[in-house]
């Protein structure tokens, strides 16, 4: 029997009748009253102690600067935003940003959110998928928070630019981007932006040509973007001159002013292409001779047709140099590029002083001429640091495991290894020679 049951009993003993059960009566309205009164207190006083949250979303649209009619395809007042505990237990949903209240009581405690925007595909034009996702969020009580929540672009975004040259010379053209089963088509009049998923893309560039007696041929480019990454714009550019065989597929990351060239195969051109030639070791800190002596690049023919380097250009991100001599490469056949004579005592061509091999981090590339030296079609490229994710590689050479002997497996880290085996000046490399197994 509790206290409120108690005094009743008590009053019912000492004031029977009429009178008692009156006073019995008030007595148990007042004491329900109090009750209540207590209750409601209590709830009080239990939403005072829950905190507050406002969300406030937050789009990066940096890739649009150059696609600035792009950016109305993403409007923040339609992504879903849910809110998750620690545990990862959903514990509010909005269907739509714009349902979000000014204000969402939670209780004390740890949260994140997510947001995105609609449903990821696998290709499709001004469809960009963003997501987003807060840190962890302590909530205290009687708190207020506003929280940031920063959306970026989770798909890959592509554009297809076609040169001057290609409109003006060429009758019909169209480029193909397939992303699995999907695929996008950029005819000659389409600039919108495409969005693929993160999985390997492969690129078709059709050229039809007509003939002054009407007769058509087609130039038919193809590539790949093997890995492409989230949030990145690919500006896929098309050039080809019918007039001397020359084509070009170029992949133009937009996040650097860089050209990134992936796998390419012209299959009605003779023209070189992007991994035809591969840089297979490199000479960047002899310790035998100085840099200025001992420094080298070896190339290899990795393709199926012999290759002349005259007038092709050794450059990095500082110096060109454009090879002055008939130099017949046979397919898997090597060959030296060397600072001096110096450097090594197999057959070889000096490039001089006027390029240097930095110690820590650079790029060696090999390119076509294109007009005056400094705008040709990247063959051959390397970009290399000293322990970051490539070996470190003093008083040895830099060199590709023979069987990493691929453009796209040539750029990993991994694919690498110190030479191990001495040659003329005592340092470690093959040089003009098969590389060493990495081991």
């Amino acid at each position: 029997m509790n206290l409120s049951e108690s005094i009743l009993a008590l009053i019912a003993r000492i004031m029977p009748g009429y009178i008692g059960r009156l006073i019995l009566v008030i007595v148990a309205a007042i004491m329900v009253l109090l009750s209540w009164t207590c209750s409601k207190e209590d709830e009080t006083e239990a939403i005072a102690c829950n905190a507050k949250l406002c969300i406030d979303l937050k789009v990066q649209m940096q890739i649009f600067e150059k696609y600035p009619e792009s950016k109305s395809t993403c409007n923040t007042s339609d992504f879903k935003v849910i809110i998750c505990n620690a545990a990862g237990e959903t514990v509010r949903s909005y269907d739509k940003a714009s349902d979000l209240p000014s204000e969402i009581e939670l209780s004390p405690g740890d949260y994140y959110i997510v947001a995105y925007s609609g449903n990821p595909v696998t290709a499709s034009f001004e469809n960009p998928y963003y997501e987003g996702r807060s840190e962890i969020i302590i909530l205290n009580a009687n708190e207020f928070k506003t929280i940031q929540v920063n959306c970026t672009l989770a798909n890959c975004a592509v554009a297809v630019v076609y040169s001057d040259y290609v409109k003006n010379n060429y009758s019909a053209y169209y480029t193909e981007i397939y992303a699995g089963t999907e695929k996008l088509i950029y005819d000659m009049n389409e600039t919108r932006l495409g969005y693929c998923c993160l999985q390997p893309l492969r690129i078709k560039s059709t050229l039809t040509y007509t003939l002054p007696n009407g007769s058509k041929y087609n130039n038919v480019l193809e590539g790949t973007i093997s890995a492409p990454e989230k949030g990145k714009l690919y500006e896929i550019n098309i050039d080809t001159e019918i007039t001397n065989g020359y084509s070009a597929l170029n992949i133009t990351l937009d996040e650097s002013v860089e050209k990134q060239i992936v796998l390419l195969n012209d299959t009605t051109s003779t023209a070189l292409r992007y991994g035809d030639l591969l840089i297979t070791e490199i000479m960047y800190d002899p310790v035998a001779l100085s840099d200025a002596d001992g420094e080298w690049i070896e190339l290899y023919n990795n393709s199926p047709k012999d290759i002349n380097l005259l007038n092709l250009v050794l450059g990095n991100s500082t110096a060109r140099h454009t090879i002055s001599s008939d130099i017949l490469l046979s397919p898997g056949e090597f060959f030296v590029l060397a600072k001096k004579d110096t450097a090594v005592d197999v057959q070889k061509y000096v490039y001089g002083s006027g390029i240097s091999l930095t110690n820590t981090t650079g790029t060696v590339s090999i390119s076509t001429y294109g007009s005056d030296g400094t705008d040709g079609m990247v063959i051959a490229s390397l970009t290399y640091d000293n322990g970051a994710s490539f070996p470190k590689a003093a008083g040895a050479s830099l060199s590709l495991n023979p069987s990493c002997f691929d453009a796209d497996k040539a750029k990993s880290g991994s694919s690498w290894c110190p030479g191990n085996v001495a040659y003329n000046t005592g340092d470690l490399g093959t040089p003009g020679f098969s590389n060493s197994i990495c081991e």
